[in-house]
């Protein structure tokens, strides 16, 4: 059987769990407070954060959280009124905290030592008011401090294998 080609749309929509799941780690919470909030094993909860990676070509958790917001796929989670004044400084490291998935890349479009970026992004958190990264990514969104045109677009030059979209299961032997 010849193999489907899927859209790239179809490729990065969430499923109306990992809907729910993205909502919960962009306000700020833990596998295991999300999946109890949610009703599930933390394991469960792993394997969709994982797979919201894969359909957006992410792999940190700040990344994933805005590839979801950007897309429009999960609400922005609740934020104070009054956005800190970050400076340029630290909007770039907010983007690139948004956007790159290693302290390396997060150092380089930051413009900042490596040895640095997780002092940095602490302490922009703690600016912010927010529990961690992926938190400060969504309440970001919420002050409208990033949007689409900063999301990691997956490369769409080659078609992905069945075994490497989510949910796809191998069938062995024949039918």
């Amino acid at each position: 059987m010849a193999a489907t080609r899927r859209s790239v749309t179809e490729l990065t929509t969430l499923t109306p769990t990992e809907k729910r799941v993205a909502e919960k780690i962009a306000a700020g919470l833990s596998n295991q407070e999300a999946a109890a909030e949610l009703g599930m094993q933390p394991g469960t909860l792993g394997r969709h954060v994982m797979s919201i990676g894969l359909k957006f070509g992410v792999s940190s958790r700040p990344a994933k959280v805005h590839a979801a917001l950007a897309s429009g796929q999960a609400p922005t989670p609740e934020a104070p009124d009054t956005v800190p004044a970050f400076t340029e400084d630290e909007l770039l490291l907010l983007r690139a905290v948004a956007t790159k998935s290693d302290n390396d890349e997060i150092a380089a479009a930051a413009r900042i030592a490596p040895a640095l970026v997780t002092t940095r992004i602490r302490d922009l958190a703690d600016k912010a008011g927010a529990l961690n990264s992926s938190h400060l990514v969504g309440m970001a969104h919420a002050w409208q401090l990033l949007d689409s045109e900063t999301t990691t677009k997956p490369d769409t030059s080659a078609s992905p294998s069945p075994a490497m979209l989510p949910g796809h299961r191998a069938s062995g032997g024949t039918q």
